[in-house]
């Protein structure tokens, strides 16, 4: 955004110095960020100090100083440590994304290995009860079932006598949820759109194997501070992997 640098000009008037200590971090992604000390000796020192806050930065019109800490070194002089930040050129910065560690409680049935010799056996060995109304597999595994029939309506536990103790305790088991989260920074107010939805390939993320697509969430946005009318937010997205795929009757897909 060009209008970025219509910041008002942070030049320093007389009585007021850069102290060392001062630096600005350039990162790959476009995002600068930093800090930059300010000495004052004159009368007003205190009130020109805090309206700097909101101007650019002394040696880089692309960043601006948002926050301020004022110290006092004597009752003459005043120092000012600023939090700068900023994007090169005013544009948006590229986004960074990382693998979040996520875990879910889901239960035992959705495992892989439920309908093997290891859990409850293959379903299309599964017994109907004398009566009908249940279901029995490998290991003690019960089912219930519709009346008459061995088609599942829902799993009941390992309960039979033969259910090893190992398996009966068992309702749900812990797995691990490919997550993904992307941040960038802007200076473009957010827009909200409250649905999920389904993306085949977040921009940026890395090769994830075994993923099919992932289920992008509402972006969160975090306020940096505002200069000139502007406002620089801090917007992160989270994507969450389906081995596989996302329902598209419930999800629609978009590209990004």
């Amino acid at each position: 955004m060009a209008n970025i640098r219509k910041f008002p000009d942070a030049g320093l008037p007389l009585g007021y110095s850069i102290q060392p200590g001062s630096e600005l971090i350039y990162h790959d992604t476009g995002l600068i960020e930093g800090t930059v000390v300010i000495k004052a000796t004159d009368e007003n020192r205190e009130n020109r100090l805090r309206e700097m806050v909101g101007t650019r930065h002394p040696k880089d019109s692309d960043v601006f100083l948002y926050a301020m800490r004022d110290r006092a070194l004597t009752l003459d002089v005043d120092e000012g440590t600023f939090d700068c930040i900023g994007t090169v050129g005013g544009d948006d910065t590229k986004r960074f994304v990382v693998p979040v560690p996520s875990k879910e409680m889901v239960p035992i049935e959705a495992h892989p290995k439920f309908f093997t010799g290891d859990m409850a056996g293959p379903e299309a060995s599964l017994t109907l009860s004398p009566d009908g109304n249940y279901a029995s597999g490998a290991n003690g595994s019960r089912f219930s079932v519709m009346p008459g029939t061995k088609k599942i309506t829902g799993f009941l536990g390992f309960l039979g006598q033969d259910a090893p103790l190992s398996l009966r305790p068992v309702r749900f088991y812990e797995r691990n949820t490919p997550v993904l989260r992307a941040t960038y920074y802007t200076w473009v107010d957010p827009k909200f759109d409250c649905a999920s939805v389904i993306v085949e390939n977040p921009t940026g993320a890395p090769n994830c194997p075994g993923i099919k697509n992932w289920l992008r969430s509402a972006p969160n946005a975090e306020r940096v501070g505002t200069a000139a009318g502007f406002t620089l937010w801090k917007i992160s997205i989270e994507y969450v992997g389906s081995e596989t795929g996302w329902n598209e009757v419930i999800y629609s897909n978009f590209e990004e």
